[in-house]
């Protein structure tokens, strides 16, 4: 057959080429089961098409298509049903337009290779890209005793963050990254760092082989949880080891002033950049006094709250010593030497005037 004639095959069954078929035009059937097909043109096909190989130079268009070898079509693919291709499928792209799958594709648990790293955000990643995209992220990795740094979850449980006493001992390998949760018991890091408490965690800062670690290798996230104890009403005093005591300072129980609501000092009050000086009461000495060697005593509230320069002065009671400069002066009782223009060397005691 050459030139533009055509060949028809009207038979009401399929029919079976057992040889190669060549078509230098179109080819269009039913269905079709060929050793080989090549066709110079489209090829159309509405029911199912199998081959041992495809050679398609223009387009394809079939319902099924079954390849057992190799299928290459230089045109577009449109195949309605299934595409079956038991070696190897290659699909060129000489407009560089893409394929386009408009279904879900299953791999069947087999990988995709050579692929490209990702540029938009709905491409596929790479292996690599992850693991770079990952590195000193943090990876939860068990628990453990903070006690003794046993591990007691997680792939390594049974061995050991550290060993106590002491630290040292056999311990795993850690990686940058690595977060492990204390559980079931407290205890001091590494056996004599910060105290952990149940719900505490740590990170590894390093990667570092087996029994090489140390506690510089990690970081501790403490909870908000308070640390240690401490007796009721008694203000707490942290130590250097962030762990709670008790101070000298107490608070007594009670609603009423008295004997039943008192701050209670165990030994003296000292008060610090006060110029040797000593206030007690709300905005007493306020403004302070300069230099180191002020010597003012002020009690009450507002007593000696004018007072920016004066010094050696002692003022008991509610606004007392109200002047700015003033040197050497008493005030005892509420407003004693009250005004702005108090000399030096004045005494002021519930209204008794004296010069000193």
């Amino acid at each position: 057959m050459s030139g533009s004639q055509t060949l028809q095959i009207g038979l009401p069954d399929n029919v079976t080429i057992a040889n190669n078929l060549t078509v230098v035009g179109d080819f269009t059937g039913d269905e079709g089961t060929f050793v080989d097909l090549v066709v110079d043109a489209d090829l159309s096909v509405s029911g199912q098409t199998e081959t041992n190989t495809l050679v398609v130079s223009g387009g394809t268009e079939t319902n099924t298509l079954v390849v057992s070898t190799t299928a290459s079509i230089g045109g577009n693919t449109n195949i309605g049903g299934s595409l079956d291709v038991t070696n190897t499928l290659t699909v060129f792209d000489n407009e560089a337009n893409g394929s386009i799958i408009d279904s879900q594709l299953s791999m069947s648990s087999n990988r995709i290779t050579n692929l490209s790293n990702p540029v938009s955000s709905q491409d596929a990643a790479t292996k690599v890209y992850v693991d770079n995209a990952v590195t000193g992220l943090l990876e939860f990795k068990g628990t453990f005793r903070a006690d003794t740094g046993q591990i007691l979850s997680g792939a390594n449980t049974g061995s050991y963050l550290y060993n106590c006493p002491g630290g040292a001992g056999s311990r795993i390998g850690v990686n940058t990254g690595d977060y492990y949760i204390v559980a079931n018991a407290a205890g001091n890091f590494y056996c004599s760092g910060d105290l952990l408490q149940v719900g505490d965690s740590v990170v590894a800062v390093a990667d570092v082989a087996a029994d090489s670690s140390t506690v510089n290798d990690w970081a501790t996230l403490e909870s908000d949880s308070v640390e240690g104890t401490g007796l009721a009403n008694t203000v707490p005093l942290w130590t250097d080891s962030q762990v709670l005591g008790n101070s000298i300072l107490s608070q007594e129980t009670g609603t009423a002033y008295g004997t039943t609501k008192n701050l209670v000092v165990d030994g003296n009050i000292y008060q610090s950049n006060m110029g040797n000086s000593v206030s007690i009461g709300e905005n007493a000495l306020a403004n302070g006094v300069a230099g180191t060697n002020a010597y003012n005593v002020a009690i009450s509230p507002n007593a000696l709250n004018s007072l920016t320069s004066g010094v050696q002065n002692i003022g008991i009671g509610v606004n007392t010593l109200q002047s700015t400069n003033a040197n050497d002066n008493i005030a005892i009782g509420s407003n004693s030497l009250s005004v702005s223009n108090v000399g030096d060397k004045e005494f002021n005691a519930f209204g008794l005037i004296a010069t000193l």
